[in-house]
């Protein structure tokens, strides 16, 4: 049986949430714009159009937040969508965001008809996004986004890494350790949680998957191969952040499944905590952790072999992940915004 629990923030959500504190402790009045009513409260007003939640098509809600957007009338549009939606013409548009879904790269939208389907509009707008990602201001994620963004859009955007709570996981910090590993990632397709169940078997290691249910049918597709495999992989679906930290507190190695992930939160995460991340280097989470990234899963196991019981390195890792503190994010994003606004 799987519990519910409010989903863990998405890594769109922390940036939403630690430019707002950056934006209200700076002074400046902030206004919120969405498509539809927010299903919880939020601490800024809200313009919105749709007069309820809208839980499907969040793609085009944010293609369409334009509409509530366009009647908020500020000095600067600070827009986490990633999607250059036409407010250029108003103020200045700052445009934070990962690689687009339309991009080369692999993304969980690349294999699937369907979602090439329900990308098709956004294809065809192409060269009018472009317009407008050229009048206004891109930051990406990544550079690994950046390279997707300014193939896509056909500009060069700042780079400015999304913020992680390293403090908290920081807390599970531990030089000893027992032999296996963590995968920490939503249960949906796109995560490439097979991956972490191969990477077991081939490996012979002992793993835990820890993550959010998104789509139930995944999840027992999951279950069904750790069974058929035979793996000493175990499922840990919804727990709470305090129960990941029980989990991390052991680990020895953090693997990263996910090909073409913008960036990986769970990397940074298990750094703070300690333990040693092996992440593709098809992947914003190589520019991270480079000497740890892998091309296939008998890569990855000879890494995990090399570097399980390496103390320095898991020193080295845990202070390189405060570069990615939320402080350190929000003093960037104000610093970029008032620079925008200096030159108006």
């Amino acid at each position: 049986m799987i519990h519910k629990i409010p989903e863990k923030l998405s890594g769109e959500n922390k940036v939403f949430e630690e430019a707002l504190i950056s934006f209200t402790s700076a002074g400046y009045k902030v206004v919120i714009a969405s498509f539809s009513k927010p299903r919880r409260q939020l601490s800024a007003p809200v313009a919105y159009s749709l007069p309820f939640y809208l839980e499907r098509l969040d793609k085009y809600q944010r293609f369409l937040v334009s509409i509530s957007a366009r009647k908020t009338r500020p000095d600067v549009f600070f827009n986490v969508s990633g999607i250059p939606i036409r407010l250029s013409d108003l103020a200045p548009h700052i445009i934070y965001g990962a690689a687009p879904a339309i991009a080369s790269v692999p993304t969980k939208y690349s294999s699937s008809r369907i979602w090439s389907l329900y990308l098709l509009p956004f294809k065809l707008m192409r060269r009018r996004l472009a317009d407008e990602a050229r009048r206004a201001h891109f930051i990406a994620n990544s550079r690994y986004s950046a390279k997707a963004i300014k193939e896509v859009y056909e500009v060069e955007p700042e780079v400015i890494y999304p913020p992680v709570n390293v403090d908290f996981f920081s807390k599970a910090y531990h030089e000893s350790s027992e032999n296996y590993f963590l995968t920490i990632g939503r249960f949906e397709r796109g995560k490439n949680l097979e991956r972490a169940v191969e990477f077991a078997d081939v490996c012979g290691l002992k793993g835990f998957i820890i993550g959010y249910v998104n789509d139930v049918n995944y999840f027992r597709h999951l279950q069904e191969i750790v069974t058929r495999r035979r793996v000493n992989v175990s499922l840990l679906p919804n727990l709470r952040e305090e129960e990941i930290l029980s989990y991390m507190r052991n680990a020895n190695i953090y693997f990263h499944p996910t090909i073409g992930e913008h960036f990986g939160i769970p990397v940074v995460e298990a750094m703070a905590a300690g333990v040693v991340p092996i992440v593709p280097k098809e992947s914003g989470a190589s520019e991270v952790v480079p000497e740890t990234s892998y091309d296939s899963i008998k890569e990855a196991c000879e890494i995990a072999n090399q570097v399980k019981n390496n103390i320095v390195m898991r020193r080295e890792l845990a202070l390189r992940s405060s570069n990615f503190s939320p402080r350190v994010f929000r003093e960037k994003i104000l610093n970029y915004v008032e620079v925008i606004l200096s030159k108006r």
